[in-house]
Parts: C-alpha cells; sequence; structure tokens
C-alpha cells in the first residue's frame, strides 16, 4: 500500500517570531547606513555605499541562516522560508524608505524590484548557510 503525505499547512508566525527582532534591527541599521551616505558627498565610501549596504545584507543573511540551522536544525527548505520572509520584509522597508526620500516614478518600479532581489538573495544565502552547517548541528 501507498502511502500519500497529506498536505501541511505552514505556520509562518513561527518565522516571523524567529526573524522579528532580527529583521527589525536590520532595517534600522541599514536606514542608519543610508542616511549616513547620504551626508558624505565625495569620496570612496559615498561612492560606494551600494556596495557596503549589499556586504552587509550578504553578512546579516548568512547570520541569519546559521541562526535558523542552530534553532531549527539543517531543513534547507527552513532557511529558504527564513530568508526569504526577511528579505522581502527588509527590501519592502527599503524600498518605501527609498521613495520617502525623494519621490520618482522609477522608485515605484523598485518596490517590486529590490523587493524581490532582496527575498532571492536571502533565501539564497540561508539555504548556502543550512548546507554548510548543517552536519555540524544535526
Amino acid at each position: 500500500m501507498v502511502m500519500i503525505k497529506q498536505w501541511e499547512s505552514i505556520d509562518f508566525t513561527v518565522y516571523f517570531s524567529f526573524i522579528k527582532w532580527k529583521v527589525l534591527l536590520f532595517v534600522i541599521i541599514e536606514i542608519f547606513l543610508r542616511v549616513q551616505f547620504s551626508a558624505l558627498e565625495k569620496g570612496l565610501l559615498a561612492e560606494n555605499s551600494e556596495i557596503i549596504i549589499w556586504v552587509f545584507r550578504v553578512l546579516v543573511f548568512l547570520y541569519l541562516g546559521w541562526q535558523a540551522v542552530r534553532h531549527f536544525g539543517g531543513s534547507p527548505a527552513v532557511g529558504a522560508i527564513s530568508g526569504a520572509l526577511s528579505g522581502f520584509i527588509v527590501g519592502l522597508v527599503i524600498s518605501i524608505f527609498r521613495i520617502v526620500t525623494g519621490p520618482a516614478i522609477w522608485k515605484f518600479f523598485n518596490i517590486i524590484v529590490e523587493t524581490t532581489t532582496i527575498t532571492i538573495v536571502g533565501s539564497v544565502v540561508a539555504v548556502i548557510v543550512i548546507y554548510l552547517f548543517r552536519k555540524k548541528y544535526k
């Protein structure tokens, strides 16, 4: 007899409670960095601010993936969901922050693009971290 596994719904409240404070701190630090970089007119930091912010994002997603392995175990699906949810929230908040700082037509398109990009990066980085560390925490 073939056993068919029933579909189980995902309880997103578990993931939200796991990422809530990390994402809030992440958003506050990124907004602070954006404000500080906008105050700089010239220099190496002002010209490379997006690169520095992306390095910061990847480091935060690495930390989030490592925390997911420690908290939930070595499940890549859990890491993907945690990374995607945190990336979605961060991307949405940052793209809305960019609209508030100066409205322009392309910034409305940026809501979709930046949110999707950060969601994908967060998910991929978290899954990679889980694959790297899952044997250590089994």
